[in-house]
């Protein structure tokens, strides 16, 4: 089985770094193969030569490890570098593997991967990982950080930690929710599913939802998602600019709901109380999208 994992940054070297180090550690069986490819998105930190010196893939198992670099990044968000790598990847990978470059898997995460997938291998295959959100770095990838460290450090648990408590991995998953919970920071995507949807949407409106719009075209194409607690990261914190994250709310919604044939605020607060968040939608967001504010449906 031949993988190809695909890593976007942008200036985020030092946490890069550590993400590559936890997959030079992985644990496999010789008989899985893979690629990985580091797309740098115009990163001003030193990304692309930090990556361009990295001598340590030399494991047989890693046929091929490629840094790419985008020198025009104009907007915040992953999907332009994701489809870069996808598109570098060999045509004989099976499989695509997103990975944030600020997540930390343990060492069995990617013979854990393989083994999912050849469970059931079929081109609409997604296998979802959680990752929970470290409030403090770790800063040294020691040989047994997973066990002696993160858990004992502050986190905050994986908004999804519900629904992968709730599912065995055997199970077969669709719908709104699911297609809305394909974080792309630790996810198995069958390579013809990648390309049948159409890869990430590149439209600067869908910035703060790239995830969860490429999730709900991948339900377009006949996924069927599990979801695996035995994948569980740790993702590494950094500084976020809130202001270029988030964008637009309303005319993302707005944008989605037509792209999708969807009501996403009343139909994504179903979904984030199902998971026990107290969900919330601001009255500009209700009014945008032409409801009561008094509607005690969001109350």
């Amino acid at each position: 089985m031949i993988d190809s994992i695909l890593i976007p940054s942008w200036n985020r070297k030092d946490n890069l770094l550590k993400t590559l180090s936890c997959l030079e550690k992985q644990e496999f069986d010789p008989k899985h193969i893979f690629d990985i490819i580091v797309v740098d998105d115009a990163s001003t930190d030193g990304t692309w030569d930090a990556i361009n010196n990295i001598k340590y893939f030399n494991l047989p198992q890693f046929r091929k490890f490629k840094p790419l670099r985008r020198e025009n990044r104009t907007y915040w968000g992953a999907g332009p570098a994701k489809n870069t790598g996808a598109k570098e990847s060999s045509e004989d990978s099976e499989v695509l593997i997103g990975i944030d470059s600020d997540v930390l898997l343990p060492p069995h995460v990617l013979q854990t991967y393989a083994e999912d997938y050849e469970v059931e291998k079929s081109d609409t295959r997604v296998i979802i990982g959680p990752y929970h959100f470290l409030q403090e770095p770790i800063t040294h990838i020691t040989e047994n950080w997973w066990i002696n460290k993160a858990p004992y450090m502050k986190y905050t648990p994986d908004i999804r930690l519900k629904s992968f408590q709730e599912h065995p991995f055997e199970e077969h998953l669709e719908g709104l929710g699911v297609a809305l919970s394909s974080f792309g920071g630790n996810i198995l995507i069958p390579r013809k599913l990648f390309f049948k949807a159409g890869g990430f949407d590149e439209n600067p409106i869908v910035t703060q939802g790239e995830d969860g719009d490429f999730g709900m075209t991948m339900w377009e194409c006949g996924a069927k998602s599990s979801y695996d607690m035995r994948l569980l990261g740790w993702h590494n914190p950094h500084p976020i600019d809130h202001q270029a994250r988030n964008g637009n709310q309303a005319q993302l919604i707005e944008y989605l709901d037509t792209k999708h044939k969807v009501d996403l605020i009343k139909e994504n607060g179903k979904v984030m109380r199902q998971r026990g968040v107290d969900w919330v939608v601001s009255d500009e967001i209700i009014k945008s999208a032409g409801y009561n504010i008094d509607d005690p449906f969001f109350k």
